[in-house]
């Protein structure tokens, strides 16, 4: 398999022209409690996030290691829980806050060793939900309720009933501990303006302060402001049906948070052709001006108050799709994309 290939600039730091606007909230996705952030390589990550003048990051931890086993007094009793402590306290060191994601519930909870597993009982993840809002709230901008809950890979049963169940039960157990933070209902893959519907059906409007969702492309390599009207689902200009479903449930108040979005940069010569609509990636200059032009995209519509792009750091599983969306290259080398994240969230442009 041919290694993606790298664009260097010719010489100095790029120069971009300001986006139109940005969300009020730009951060990025930080995978600080995986295995391959050593502790050097967290420093590094995350001084390259300040120094971009990045200020929130997005983390998930997992309901399976923080309470290993039924019971409130398992809480917190392991050894992933003084990681997570130690996390988190490593963002707040560098003035960022953090969107805390929590999903992939506990074997004693779902019956089954996949991660994809479903909570037996909605009151077991609200109870879970608001000790790890109390626990850490000093550090959060915000609380994630689990991850693309419309898909397989995370939520066995995607059921909208489901998910509601858990979010309606834990919405108001989080407010009763940390009132004035921002609890985030999703985010469903894409703008799935159908999926959020049955929510609604179900009776979710009020539990949350903001949806999410993750405005990826339906083809990788497009640029953000592609729309295709038969296909809306999977392109950002679905937002305003979204919006307008929102107000029709009497939650026009309410924002919405793209909790992620991105490109990945690489070519497709490691995929056989046709190369796949979501496989495609794109040059890193073309990541890095995509970022800008989603940020532009996003702030056209007042209620889309947080952007996170994913992700921080390039991986190395063997798929260039799935290894690529990083601000900085798996050497920690910065791509021209980091140059466009500092110009959006730091709002510094050219050298």
């Amino acid at each position: 398999m041919q290694a993606p290939v790298a664009t260097p600039w010719r010489s100095g730091d790029p120069t971009f022209p300001p986006p139109a606007g940005t969300t009020p909230i730009v951060g990025v996705q930080y995978h600080g409690v995986w295995d391959d952030h050593t502790p050097e390589k967290r420093r590094a990550v995350l001084d390259a996030m300040a120094e971009a003048g990045v200020r929130y990051l997005r983390m998930d931890v997992a309901w399976a290691d923080l309470q290993p086993r039924p019971g409130d007094d398992a809480l917190g009793d392991s050894p992933e829980t003084a990681e997570a402590d130690e996390r988190l306290a490593e963002i707040s060191a560098r003035g960022m806050k953090t969107l805390l994601i929590v999903h992939w519930a506990p074997r004693w909870s779902t019956g089954t060793a996949a991660k994809n597993g479903v909570p037996r009982d909605a009151d077991e993840f609200g109870r879970f939900a608001a000790w790890a809002a109390d626990r850490w709230k000093q550090h959060l901008i915000g609380l994630e309720l689990l991850n693309e809950a419309n898909t397989t890979a995370f939520l066995a049963n995607t059921d909208p009933a489901t998910y509601t169940r858990l979010v309606t039960t834990a919405y108001d157990r989080i407010k009763a501990v940390a009132p004035d933070l921002t609890v985030v209902a999703g985010a469903p893959t894409y703008v799935d303006t159908d999926w959020y519907a049955k929510f609604f059906q179900l009776g979710g409007a009020g539990s949350y302060d903001a949806l999410g969702v993750h405005p990826y492309m339906g083809r990788t390599d497009a640029p953000p402001e592609t729309c295709d009207e038969a296909d809306l689902t999977h392109y950002p200009c679905n937002i305003p049906h979204l919006i307008d479903l929102m107000a029709a449930n009497g939650d026009a108040d309410k924002q919405i948070w793209a909790t992620e979005y991105g490109w990945s940069s690489h070519d497709n010569s490691g995929y056989r052709e046709p190369v796949p609509n979501w496989s495609r990636g794109v040059t890193q200059e073309q990541q890095a001006q995509y970022l800008l032009r989603m940020q532009s995209l996003l702030s056209q519509w007042p209620q889309v108050a947080a952007s996170f792009w994913y992700t921080s750091w390039d991986r190395a599983s063997g798929d260039p799709q799935m290894d690529n969306w990083g601000l900085l290259s798996r050497d920690l080398q910065r791509k021209p994309a980091w140059y466009a994240m500092r110009c959006a969230a730091g709002a510094v442009c050219g050298p």
